[in-house]
């Protein structure tokens, strides 16, 4: 017999003892009640929570989109060669395309595979972190892929896409913490459930 399904001695009528026949009459649920959970198995649900948390970002579009623009305009103000600026423009649409994530505290010690949800347009996707640029690396990826032009036109065209370059996908804190909050209030003190005038234990059963 399920041993939770009685309450706690010196808390019930009749007296027991675990791994002994239960020597009253048959005994009937009164009203109908939930079964708590063991607090190590509750405490363990939460625990598990916890420990497999998702990490919420946003992608903010409208930086690529302005970061762009500025570079177009600085890309007409140095009058560098036409030729140029298409391959610029494609580098600066793939970096900010795959996100240039800002990192932080939370990501310390994550494994370049860890998974966090990248939300953009109010939509959510799964995204392995290492998946992403960091500035430093989105930077190194405009440089291996700048090679048109003389050399000071590259140092010049070099300085302009360091300047685009930012950060576009942010660590949204709040989302984090609502969503982790949902998921643990969601956890639940009890399973099942004993309906009124269900026979919780027979005379002579072993408690």
């Amino acid at each position: 017999i399920i041993v939770v399904l009685l309450p706690a001695e010196g808390k019930f009528k009749y007296d027991y003892q675990k791994g002994k026949p239960w020597k009253h009459d048959n005994l009937v649920a009164p009203y109908s009640f939930s079964i708590t959970k063991p607090k190590e198995e509750y405490d363990a649900e939460i625990q598990s929570v916890k420990n497999s948390e998702k990490l919420y970002y946003r992608l903010d579009s409208s930086i690529a989109t302005a970061k762009t623009e500025a570079f177009k305009k600085a890309f007409e103000e140095k009058k560098l060669h036409e030729k140029n600026l298409h391959s610029c423009l494609s580098i600066l649409q793939e970096v900010y395309k795959r996100g240039i994530i800002q990192l932080g505290d939370e990501l310390e010690n994550k494994p370049s595979d860890f998974i966090i949800e990248v939300v953009e347009n109010n939509e959510s996707r799964d995204v392995k972190f290492g998946d992403l640029f960091t500035a430093q690396a989105a930077y190194n990826y405009a440089q291996e892929n700048l090679k048109n032009g003389n050399e000071r036109e590259r140092e010049l065209l070099s300085e302009l896409l360091a300047d685009a370059i930012v950060h576009n996908v942010f660590y949204d804190r709040e989302t984090t913490s609502k969503i982790l909050e949902e998921e643990l209030n969601a956890i639940s003190p009890t399973r099942g459930l004993v309906d009124e005038g269900v026979r919780i234990i027979s005379k002579g059963d072993i408690v």
